[in-house]
């Protein structure tokens, strides 16, 4: 089976480019542009390239012909998609339009619980989605483009994890990194519901479905938190951390929470990996020394974005 990964050289496709090679699965091709990173070392066969730019994707398909096509390219959060709108289209919509039109082959591409916006019910996948931001706007657009197609569209809660590009701009992550080097957490509010999936049970996932005839949307999440119950298990795991609470909520109003019963009924869905793994891993690398600076901006996608922007 020849597989095509696009954004290949991020979170999750460093990821799942551990687990294909763990599995035995070399048969594959990764295709990344390189906006937040200036190199990929993996020595697996690689291409750089803009999967919205048809000049580059149409031969590219072609000659490659993929089985499946792993769709992980976008500019990813609420604030990246504001500060890079029209890049956002681009690699957000114009590229899977792309493919839809395109290719005939099996697509896996993430959405994401984003797009349920503000609802205090648990959301099912029938739920209406009400999208409060353009990146959740686009997420529902591309789930439209693809919905008729060869296409299974995991809806994902927020990714935590350490993967093989690491992130600290995603919640469990950076509550973690903010306890170990400032000693303390803000939370504002805390009382908003999150749906959250580590980056490693998103994988098998992903490769799970890559020969299956599955198709449509499925909700993804290891569980639904408060922020602060995410920083009060922060705080559990290290228990120097002051814990600061603002009655006041944050500027971003979503809150959400998701059923998971639509995956597990379908294949058994049953992620492995919950907060307090994550928490540990990155208490691990800060205490083993594995990264020098947690404030470096290649790990904070608005901070890259606004590097470049410079």
């Amino acid at each position: 089976m020849k597989i095509l990964i696009t954004g290949g050289a991020g979170m999750v496709g460093t990821t799942l480019v551990h687990r294909l090679q763990q599995l035995k699965i070399h048969d594959f091709l990764v295709v990344d542009n390189l906006l937040y990173e200036t190199d990929y070392l993996m020595n697996v066969p690689f291409k750089r390239g803009d999967v919205s730019d048809p000049a580059f994707m149409i031969p590219l398909l072609d000659n490659y012909e993929p089985d499946a096509v792993i769709h992980l390219a976008g500019i990813v959060g609420d604030a990246a998609c504001s500060l890079r709108p029209i890049e956002s289209y681009n690699v957000n919509i114009k590229s899977i339009k792309l493919l839809a039109d395109y290719y005939k082959g099996r697509i896996i591409w993430p959405s994401s619980c984003s797009v349920y916006g503000l609802n205090d019910e648990i959301a099912t996948e029938e739920s209406p989605v009400t999208p409060l931001s353009l990146y959740a706007q686009m997420k529902v657009n591309g789930e439209q483009l693809l919905i008729d197609k060869n296409a299974f569209i995991p809806r994902l809660g927020t990714l935590h994890g350490v993967g093989g590009r690491f992130r600290s701009d995603l919640v469990v992550n950076l509550l973690t990194i903010r306890a170990l080097i400032e000693g303390k957490i803000q939370v504002f509010g805390g009382g908003q519901y999150r749906p959250l999936l580590h980056v490693e049970d998103l994988a098998d996932t992903i490769v799970r479905h890559l020969a299956s005839t599955r198709k449509g949307v499925f909700n993804l999440a290891e569980g639904n938190y408060k922020i602060l119950d995410i920083a009060q298990e922060v705080q559990r795991q290290l228990p120097n951390t002051q814990l600061e609470i603002t009655p006041t909520s944050f500027e971003d109003s979503r809150n959400y929470k998701v059923s998971i019963e639509k995956a597990q009924k379908a294949w058994g869905f049953k992620p492995t990996l919950g907060i307090n793994y994550t928490i540990k891993s990155i208490i691990d690398l800060y205490n083993e020394g594995r990264i020098k600076d947690f404030a470096n901006m290649k790990y904070s996608n608005v901070l890259g974005l606004q590097f470049h922007n410079k």
